[in-house]
């Protein structure tokens, strides 16, 4: 296999004059013989390797040339960053480089200038030491502290964007030094925390976990990418099928990441699927775990490898242990809420109409969160007005839907309704409501109302009445399964006799 040459800066001068202003699509980089790789940061090993993946996916060369600087990747042609400009960046204009393969977060404006190619998801996450778990909980707890970022990067805009708002009066103290020495700094109290993407915590904090801890997340979720010359479609084209490829266990992207982060590709798309914003991406889990039949025993395979490591990391870091160990029942939980919730999808994706959508709803909720009583109210685009589609009461019985003769919980449905807020009634007097069945009544243990909304649009209503007190990973799970219940809800065919 031909072995990877670089150029220097000078050389990128040199092409950009053979290049003026234009893009390198991939029948150029394919005559040429060579895909063009510009690296930068501190995981820049890590980017080569998965870019010379590509090129051998291409069937070309990887000609490498690492960055003198991470802003490099977004100057103009004068080489200035100008964040609130558009244009194409200069080394994909000139054609110096086909790709910047850099794990690039997709925010505004990086993607006004070039294409950006997405393969995870990713959020923000705090590393601090872990002397300071105790005082560091949300990013209000940060004013007055020191920070060390990477300079150039998004955590770094996020601190600056933090100190310009609810920090104004106390900001935060950035000081900016590579990843690695940022870690380090903090590792040693010489910085007080960093920011950094999730899939790099897991590498930093298991490498130091005597000095550091992964805290809180921040921001919003962000897509990350690989970014191209905007008119480069079908290169474009090549890097999205890329991707797909390696969206499977022990392909070479999978292995990179492992050896990387101490986690695979696959393994932090299980992780990455509770930070999308609309939910699993089930299409993605679908596609790796075709068959249907075998999708949930892949996702037991990779909770299996995922637990087994974290024992061994338990073996090894014994003066962690206990910390560990609440991180592992943490992890086992999310692990079977993950597969719950996968075989939900399964299940919904398989319903005929709205009424045994409700029905498989409602059984599933009783299971997770030991219902004594249930509605499910879908708001009926003709009329829009909410309309019970199914009830659950633990024995058979028929169910009333809250709000109404047997329920007299007043306004909290309106309220639920009017402004799209959860509702908890935990040990509800007896005047609101009493459980029935053929062993006698009740009064629940926790009553809540959950409105499910689809794109910012209430669409369903969720009636809860639990025997137990449905806590703060009963909540979770409510709140994980609410864009698949949206996205459920909008996908079933409403006749105009479907809902009555």
């Amino acid at each position: 296999m031909p072995q990877p040459f670089r150029l220097t800066l000078l050389t990128i001068a040199a092409l950009a004059l053979a290049w003026p202003g234009e893009s390198r699509e991939l029948s150029v980089i394919r005559q040429s013989g060579e895909l063009r790789i510009c690296l930068a940061g501190t995981s820049a090993g890590f980017y080569q390797a998965n870019a010379e993946s590509f090129a051998r996916f291409l069937g070309v060369r990887p000609a490498v040339t690492t960055l003198a600087d991470w802003d490099q990747q977004f100057h103009d042609h004068e080489g200035r960053t100008v964040a609130e400009a558009t244009y194409v960046t200069r080394f994909l204009a000139d054609g110096s480089c086909d790709v910047f393969p850099n794990d690039l977060h997709m925010v505004a404006w990086r993607r006004s200038k070039m294409e950006l190619v997405p393969y995870y998801l990713t959020r923000k996450m705090v590393v601090a030491h872990r002397d300071l778990r105790g005082d560091l909980h949300q990013p209000s707890d940060l004013g007055g502290r020191i920070a060390a970022v990477q300079k150039g990067t998004s955590y770094e805009g996020w601190l600056r964007k933090l100190n310009e708002t609810i920090l104004a009066a106390n900001p935060v103290r950035i000081e900016t030094y590579p990843t690695a020495e940022s870690m380090k700094r903090v590792a040693g109290r010489h910085a007080e925390f960093t920011v950094i993407g999730a899939e790099a915590g897991f590498k930093w904090v298991r490498g130091d976990l005597d000095n550091l801890d992964l805290l809180f997340p921040v921001d919003d979720v962000v897509e990350v990418g690989w970014g191209i010359h905007p008119a480069a479609t079908e290169l474009r084209d090549s890097l999205r099928g890329f991707f797909a490829e390696n969206k499977r266990v022990g392909s070479e992207m999978d292995r990179a990441w492992q050896k990387q982060y101490g986690i695979s590709l696959m393994e932090y798309q299980l992780f990455s699927a509770s930070l999308a914003e609309d939910g699993l991406d089930i299409q993605a889990i679908l596609t790796w775990a075709a068959p249907i039949g075998a999708g949930a025993a892949g996702l037991l395979i990779a909770m299996a490898i995922w637990t087994r490591r974290l024992n061994r990391e338990i073996a090894h870091h014994k003066r962690t242990a206990a910390a560990l160990q609440e991180a592992q029942a943490i992890l086992a939980q999310e692990s079977a809420q993950r597969l719950s919730i996968s075989h939900l999808t399964v299940n919904l994706q398989q319903v005929r109409d709205i009424h045994e959508f409700g029905s498989v709803l409602l059984s599933h909720l009783a299971r997770e969160l030991s219902l004594g009583m249930g509605v499910v109210c879908v708001k009926d685009p003709t009329s829009d007005q909410l309309v019970p589609v199914a009830q659950y009461a633990g024995t058979g019985g028929a169910a009333t839907a809250f709000g109404e003769a047997e329920a007299h919980l007043g306004s909290l449905v309106e309220r639920c309704t009017a402004t799209g807020e959860i509702i908890v009634v935990d040990a509800p007097e007896r005047r609101h409501f009493r459980i029935r069945s053929g062993l006698g009544n009740c009064s629940p243990a926790s009553i809540v109302l959950y409105p499910v909304k689809h794109k910012g649009q209430l669409v369903a209503l969720l009636e809860l009445a639990a025997l137990k007190t449905i806590d703060d990973a009963g909540m979770t799970f409510l709140r994980e399964l609410e864009p698949i219940i949206g996205f459920a809800v909008r996908g079933v065919h409403f006749a105009e006799d479907s809902i009555c």
